[in-house]
């Protein structure tokens, strides 16, 4: 948006001259309605080196580079930064400053003829008399006239031509031609003729520019701006400054025809067909060196020889006073309206009503009264009081007065009056509201329902009232009944509701003072200030929608902006912030507290200009569109422990305690409202933005060691939906205890201590098991021994009695044969008393001797038989467990049989383990413990000893045997068979 022009405005505001508030650097005089922007200056006092700003050149992201008599600085909009390190530059004065983005370098053409580097190094290159920079190529004249050019990378200096050219002190290059001006006048060189044309010679050309909005080149002399052409050099008709001792020093163009020149007699503002010169009664300065306008902002800045830097911000608004004395502090106005004869009228201060017009403000009706709300309804004008009802007005005439007495109200105080689409008219009180067909019919309505002081109206589409105030809001349905109310207990938190807005999608949206917006959708109220992210202002007084789509909302803190789209986006989740332009002092608004507790605080006009009532006269506003602009914000500095890092590395120390982040976003007026949000990537941070925040920094305490990424975004009235992001990479190193070859060492060292621990407590029980073993196997083998000892005697006991009955009956033939068969009995015994196992073939030997010397006792009339399966005789059993069974068999079963005896002892293997089968055709063991019954003390000891046997060899060796007694029982046949089943045990178990 280009500055408009003066005339225009003048005639739309013609009034008394305002007044601005302090405001530090704000310059106020610059407030008043005859400038079209204000000003800003900045001095030493805010940062600059030195008040005399000799050159301004911008930067790809908009920082400005300000070359000052005492040193070059960027501004960013925040502070001024000094950045070239080498000092030697300061013993030269620049006269020409030359940004180029492609090699990242400043180039300087000094007064004193030289052209250098300033930046990121200090090298001079060349002598020359004037230089400049197109498209990443320098061009320089040297006093020879000979052409020198360079790449901005390289360096290296070629002679081009030799175009003769004398005493340049300018030059521009538009391929093929080289404009040169000199101290006597203008030539253009050819480069592809070879060829000199001398266009002027009447005075030094001084500078060249080009109006980047319709491409003609300008020449500017001393006192004189010129046209350019390849052939010609005419002045220019529209640039022409009216003044013969004003010097030129430089121009800029801000439209196609709208132009500003710096002077040594102020800043002149031309076009085709006016001209307006400023000085030191706005700009404090009326001698100027150097421009430059930031379309995107639509600013201008001006360095000066004695004043610093000014700022000079198009108006967007601009502010006058209702005081019949011209006085600002008793010019509060309160309503505007239009009446049916387009009369503009605000209610004003002194119990007048003033009309706005062409010619000024004058008088419309004075009554001493304080009026604080107007309506036009019908052909009428109704003026509300404080205290003392409504005037009803038309052509500037009393035609009614409606009492309290009439209204039926306690209060005569009226802050609105509204009439409806159905005719029915209200006015809201201080004690609830009236209606009626005409004024004469007004009477209090619902008095007991509606309460409070009553501030707004407002119908809906479908012709239901909301009535908003103190208490609340409420709502009538079209035949005026209460069908909604809610207030505080339902969540809508502030002092006064003030207005009204709904949608296309019948959201009706809700502006309250000190308590924020609200949306009202199908039954549901929303408070959107107490929404995440939301940097809407506690006051809503007005949500009047302009022709580009935003709600214009007014507030005690200046005039508050934000799209409709963007409102309806952030409520329902599509878009994760909301902020709104702000316009304040800087954009014309002479003070920033706007009056909305009264119906009509806003004025729409057919020009679409906003008319809004403040504390000191009236806003008049006109909305534009806006020149979006993506935020061009990098990393600034790096502080680490509150000291600045200079280093290139982004690994930082462990010790580090405090890292701090300074952003910079140029942006150089508040109306776009920028706020930063940031979020950090690593050790388990949330992924999700800060709460926006205008802070130009972020600092994080005690980060524990990792990897970091640390986003940054600028946020601002635009609401983008994609903000651009920059990151910064970072790690903070552990000390060597945090870090993790450590800890898995340490966990390796842990772990090999504590196996280590458990290898000893394992090898302590291991040998305490063993010892126990050991303790437990001598224990058991001394009493399989003592077994074994009590078998011993009870079997030789037998077999020596079998003997001594045949001597008894002196059969002393068969007593030989039987000591002889005991002697081989005895030493195959003692030969294996101390084995714990014999083989099969062994035991089954021992038997047959056993079995042999008891048949003497039977007159050999007992039948026995062994029977070994083939291959098993070698295998091992315990040894002792068979005789004791056999001896049963003997002595309990065949002896008392009056049968023929037989005894049958069989070895097998049987699933896999050995069998072994004792079985005899005795009397069974149910007759013999009948016989037994009559012998006193009768014990048998075989079975038992047996038993116990069997129970320390499994407790032992692990080996278990199967012990059976069955008793035979088929048809006659009577007898006992017993069964050892004995795992197989072979060879290799003879040790045992």
């Amino acid at each position: 948006m280009a500055f408009p022009r003066i005339p225009t405005i003048i005639c739309v505001l013609i009034c008394a001259v305002s007044f601005a508030q302090k405001s530090g650097r704000f310059v106020e005089a610059s407030q008043d309605i005859r400038y079209h922007f204000t000003v800003t200056s900045y001095s030493t006092n805010q940062g600059l080196p030195e008040s005399q700003v000799l050159d301004i050149v911008p930067t790809s992201d908009g920082t400005l580079i300000l070359a000052t008599a005492d040193g070059i600085v960027l501004y960013d909009g925040q502070e001024f930064t000094e950045f070239i390190e080498d000092q030697r530059y300061k013993n030269h004065t620049p006269n020409n400053l030359m940004w180029d983005e492609y090699s990242k370098r400043l180039f300087v053409n000094e007064l004193g003829g030289n052209l250098l580097v300033f930046y990121p190094y200090y090298q001079k290159l060349q002598s020359c008399r004037t230089t400049t920079l197109v498209n990443h190529t320098l061009y320089s004249l040297d006093e020879s006239g000979n052409l020198f050019t360079a790449d901005t990378k390289q360096l290296i200096f070629k002679n081009t031509a030799k175009t003769g050219i004398k005493k340049a002190i300018s030059i521009h290059v538009s391929f093929p031609l080289v404009y040169v001006g000199t101290e006597t006048g203008l030539s253009v060189y050819n480069m592809t003729t070879k060829k000199v044309t001398q266009l002027l010679n009447n005075g030094a050309v001084t500078a060249f520019y080009r109006n980047p909005y319709n491409g003609k080149l300008f020449a500017t002399g001393i006192r004189q701006i010129y046209v350019l052409t390849s052939k010609s050099a005419t002045p220019s008709p529209d640039i022409d400054i009216k003044n013969s001792h004003t010097i030129i020093r430089e121009m800029i163009a801000i439209s196609s025809d709208e132009y500003y020149i710096a002077t040594t007699h102020g800043l002149y503002y031309l076009t085709p067909d006016y001209q307006k010169q400023y000085g030191t009664d706005v700009l404090q300065s009326d001698n100027l060196v150097s421009l430059y306008f930031n379309k995107e902002e639509d600013c201008l800045f001006a360095g000066s020889i004695e004043k610093g830097l000014l700022r000079l911000l198009h108006k967007t608004c601009y502010s006058y006073t209702c005081s019949s004395e011209g006085d600002p502090h008793q010019s509060s106005s309160t309503s505007i309206i239009t009446t049916y004869a387009n009369e503009v009228l605000v209610a004003a201060t002194e119990g007048r009503i003033l009309e706005i017009g062409i010619g000024g403000t004058h008088d419309y009706w004075q009554y001493p009264v304080h009026f604080i709300s107007l309506a036009a309804i019908d052909s009428f004008v109704y003026a509300g009081t404080y205290g003392d009802g409504i005037y009803i007005l038309k052509d500037r005439k009393l035609i009614y007065h409606v009492t309290k007495k009439q209204l039926g109200v306690p209060s005569g105080d009226v802050h609105a009056s509204f009439k409806d689409s159905q005719g029915t008219i209200w006015v809201g009180t201080g004690t609830g509201i009236c209606k009626g067909k005409n004024y004469t019919t007004l009477k209090s309505y619902l008095p007991k329902s509606i309460t409070g002081i009553i501030i707004c109206f407002y119908e809906l589409s479908n012709g239901n009232i909301c009535i908003g105030g103190t208490n609340g809001v409420f709502i009538l349905d079209k035949q005026y009944r209460l069908i909604t109310r809610f207030g505080e207990q339902q969540g809508l938190i502030g002092k006064e509701v003030r207005c009204f807005y709904e949608d296309a999608s019948q959201k009706i949206w809700i502006g309250t003072y000190n308590g924020g917006l609200y949306c009202y959708d199908h039954g549901k109220l929303t408070s959107i200030n107490q929404k995440k992210n939301c940097e809407l202002y506690d006051d809503v007084f007005t949500l009047a929608k302009d022709q580009f789509g935003y709600l214009n909302m007014t507030s005690n803190f200046g005039l508050w902006k934000i799209a409709e789209k963007d409102l309806n986006d952030f409520y329902t989740g599509k878009l994760d912030r909301l902020i709104p332009l702000f316009f304040g002092e800087e954009t014309g608004i002479l003070n920033t507290e706007f009056n909305g507790g009264f119906q009509n605080n806003y004025l729409l006009t057919e020009q679409h200009q906003f008319y809004f009532p403040s504390i000191q006269g009236v806003v008049v506003h006109t909305p534009g569109r806006y020149m979006f602009s993506r935020s061009k914000h990098q990393f600034l500095r790096v502080w680490v422990n509150d000291t600045l890092y200079s280093g290139k590395s982004h690994v930082f120390k462990r010790s580090t305690h405090t890292l701090q982040f300074d952003f910079s976003n140029p942006r150089f007026c508040k109306k776009y409202n920028s706020y930063y949000q940031y979020k950090l990537l690593g050790s388990n941070f949330p992924d999700h933005w800060s709460k926006p925040d205008k802070s130009p920094f972020v600092s994080f305490k005690m980060l524990p060691p990792g990897k970091y990424t640390l986003k940054v975004r600028v946020v601002n009235g635009f609401n983008d939906r994609h903000p651009y992001e920059i990151n910064y990479s970072f790690e903070i190193k552990p000390y060597f205890y945090e870090q993790a070859w450590f800890h898995i060492t340490g966990i390796l060292l842990i772990l090999l201590l504590l196996v280590l621990l458990v290898r000893m407590r394992v090898s302590y029980l291991g040998n305490k098991d063993r010892h126990l073993n050991t303790i437990n196997n001598t224990i058991l083998e001394l009493k399989l021994k003592a077994i074994q000892a009590k078998m011993n005697p009870h079997f030789i006991f037998n077999a020596l009695n079998n003997i001594q009955y045949l001597i008894v009956l002196k059969e002393l033939e068969s007593a030989e044969t039987a000591i002889n068969e005991f002697s081989q009995l005895l030493r195959k015994f003692l030969q294996q008393s101390d084995q714990s196992f014999v083989t099969i073939e062994e035991e089954f030997e021992m038997l047959r001797l056993y079995v042999a010397i008891e048949k003497f006792r039977f007159n050999n009339e007992l039948e026995s038989r062994f029977k070994i399966e083939y291959a098993i005789g070698q295998y091992y059993i315990p040894s002792m467990i068979l005789q004791p069974m056999v001896e049963n068999a003997l002595k309990h079963g065949l002896l008392h049989s009056e049968k023929k005896r037989f005894l049958y002892i069989e070895a097998f293997l049987h699933n896999e383990q050995v069998r072994i089968t004792i079985e005899d055709n005795g009397i069974g063991r149910k007759a013999s413990q009948e016989i037994n019954k009559s012998r006193e003390e009768h014990i048998s000891h075989g079975s038992c000893l047996v038993q116990e046997k069997i129970k320390i060899v499994r407790e032992k060796y692990g080996i278990v045997v199967q012990h059976e007694l069955k008793d035979l029982t088929e048809g006659t046949k009577t007898g006992t068979r017993v069964i050892f089943d004995i795992p197989i045990l072979k060879e290799t178990f003879k040790e045992i």
